[in-house]
């Protein structure tokens, strides 16, 4: 998602919130970089646009177990035009989130370290097991060059504006 210039990468596994909370963060104004893959240029630290109308799955806030919220069909949100960004915008932050369904982490934004953050970015890397060597660096790379928080949160209208005034 980006907002005046800057992008927020939201990288993380299936059920983590990224989707809604990228569709929540367009309510404050941000433009849709990309869903799901985004490419990046680490010599100019910019994430280059790939939009697709994010898939998001209802919010339901009894769910037992992650696995049944899984199984939820996703409906596709889709995204105007002019909410849409056109240009490789430069990386300001990292943020790895996770939906809290039970409500016990209203919103909590921490920092991470530069390690922490090298070893999940790894772990979401597309490229991993064709150029393994290369997306460690990638992902080191990242990590050393722009801040990176975990976030977690149960309601993701109030996610939306806590990362909007931040």
């Amino acid at each position: 998602a980006a907002l005046d210039g800057t992008v927020i990468l939201l990288p993380g596994p299936p059920g983590a919130g990224k989707s809604t909370l990228v569709v929540r963060l367009l309510e404050h104004s941000w433009q849709l970089l990309a869903d799901d893959v985004v490419p990046l240029d680490l010599d100019r630290r910019t994430a280059l646009p790939l939009p697709f109308n994010p898939s998001v799955r209802p919010c339901v806030s009894d769910r037992v177990d992650g696995v049944d919220f899984l199984e939820q069909p996703k409906t596709i949100v889709t995204v105007p035009p002019e909410q849409v960004a056109a240009d490789p915008t430069t990386i300001g932050a990292v943020v790895f989130p996770r939906f809290e369904a039970d409500g016990s982490e209203a919103f909590v934004l921490s920092r991470i370290s530069v390690v922490q953050a090298a070893q999940a970015l790894a772990a979401q890397s597309l490229d991993f097991r064709d150029d393994k060597r290369g997306s460690v660096r990638a992902a080191c790379r990242l990590a050393e060059t722009v801040p990176a928080y975990r976030l977690s949160y149960s309601d993701p209208a109030r996610a939306a504006i806590e990362l909007t005034e931040r």
